[in-house]
């Protein structure tokens, strides 16, 4: 149904990337000589936002942007070759919540005291082009049938 996570990590200030498809290596070089993260066939982030997140299992918390370094590297691993169900975006709390396989669900929010009213996700499918796919609730009037979006294989 959808797509398979192959990599994920977390940046500077909670800053979430998660890599779907086959990973290929980075044609970009770091300052220290080193190749940048390999990049997956698609790629979701939530780099432009000034967001929290949460991740639960069957709705039982295993991390979220303020837990501890290794537990929440802990838990962002337990999206390796998890299955992405769906994307869903509630009218009401502006919440984005990605449900995957096995029970997996992440959910973004705008930072309390944040008036930034930028999308939580963005998709990239090359490296220069990072276009917003998942936006807040109806700040953005969109629109979609069931306020879902699916992906397909």
């Amino acid at each position: 149904m959808g797509q398979v996570v192959t990599q994920v990590w977390e940046g500077y200030g909670a800053r979430l990337f998660i890599s779907f498809g086959e990973l290929t290596p980075s044609t970009y070089t770091l300052r220290d000589g080193r190749a940048e993260r390999p990049h997956g066939r698609i790629e979701l982030t939530n780099m432009s936002s000034e967001s929290s997140w949460v991740l639960a299992l069957s709705g039982h918390l295993l991390a979220d942007w303020a837990s501890l370094d290794r537990r929440r590297d802990r838990a962002l691993r337990r999206l390796l070759g998890k299955r992405l169900l769906s994307v869903q975006i509630d009218d009401r709390s502006e919440l984005t919540v990605l449900k995957f396989s096995g029970e997996v669900a992440l959910t973004i929010a705008t930072m309390l005291g944040s008036r930034e009213r930028c999308p939580h996700w963005s998709m990239r499918f090359n490296d220069k082009d990072w276009p917003p796919v998942a936006l807040m609730g109806t700040a953005y009037r969109w629109r979609l049938e069931n306020r879902q979006l699916r992906f397909a294989n």
